[in-house]
């Protein structure tokens, strides 16, 4: 597909080195999203190199749950590109950092999609590396969609600067450049704890190292205490995913995603229990 001509409808957000614009595109009367990125200097050629492996990691991928990538087009001035433009799937909704205070069944189910379709990145040889709530889209039809795959990792990649976003690095991922699908398990605990309890996790956390789970438990305070809301059983879970060392995190992803529809199961029929029990009263 060819990006084509469109009219811009709006602006949507801007990243770094990127705004993104929500267009209709003249060839088939479509809304996308339009990602658009230009070359000011020497340091904003990276926000090229992020946007060509967006495309090349979203047009490669096929799963309901992650933001589908339609074509590219770079802008050059002489020999030298000058910008991009990347076209991506529309996502009619806000993201869920915009979101707050979404019942625990809600939240349980953006959770789900998320890790089944990291589950299935991850099959693929594929890491997200840049898992927050900025980067998951929730639409206005209850769809969920995995975004922004500019610093995507593939399995047995090296890469000499640590990407990603600060409050949801791992500590081997600040400290020693590693992205796995360990690693994305962490970036989606800390995204889970935020988005449950309101709070990130203490930044200390990024220095713990191989830290024993005592040394752990004394400054990450359990969910619970912060919203009464939260079950055991999730509270277990998240805290799992965001051990200092990855040996203590759940195995894989879809361990992460199969225990959140368990989670999701037992609180639906707790519910359901309760209220059938306040209609016999």
């Amino acid at each position: 597909m060819d990006i084509g001509k469109f009219t811009i409808v709006g602006e949507l957000g801007q990243g770094a080195g990127s705004r993104i614009y929500k267009v209709r595109r003249e060839a088939d009367s479509k809304f996308y999203a339009l990602k658009i990125v230009k070359v000011e200097s020497s340091e904003d050629k990276k926000y090229v190199e992020q946007v060509q492996n967006e495309y090349a990691i979203a047009n490669g991928l096929n799963h309901p749950y992650l933001l589908k990538a339609h074509a590219i087009d770079l802008q050059k001035k002489l020999l030298f590109v000058s910008g991009a433009r990347l076209l991506l799937e529309y996502v009619d909704g806000m993201a869920l950092a915009d979101c707050p205070g979404l019942p625990i069944t809600k939240l349980l189910s953006v959770f789900f999609k998320v890790a089944d379709g990291m589950a299935y990145m991850h099959s693929e040889g594929i890491y997200h590396a840049d898992i927050k709530p900025d980067n998951i889209m929730i639409g206005r039809q209850k769809e969920v969609k995995i975004i922004d795959f500019g610093l995507a990792w593939r399995r047995g990649e090296s890469k000499d600067r640590v990407q990603g976003t600060l409050e949801y690095l791992a500590p081997e991922q600040a400290q020693n450049k590693i992205v796995n699908g360990k690693t994305d398990t962490f970036n989606l605990g800390v995204t889970m704890y935020r988005a449950l309890t309101g709070r990130g996790v203490p930044p200390e956390i990024r220095q713990c190292g191989g830290a024993d789970l005592g040394t752990f438990d004394n400054f990450v305070t359990p969910l619970h205490r912060l919203n009464k809301a939260v079950p055991p059983e999730l509270d277990e879970l998240v805290r799992q995913m965001i051990r200092c060392n990855p040996d203590y995190r759940p195995s894989t992803m879809r361990e992460v995603r199969d225990r959140i529809r368990e989670i999701g199961k037992r609180l639906k029929a707790a519910q359901r229990a309760t209220s059938s029990d306040q209609d016999d009263d």
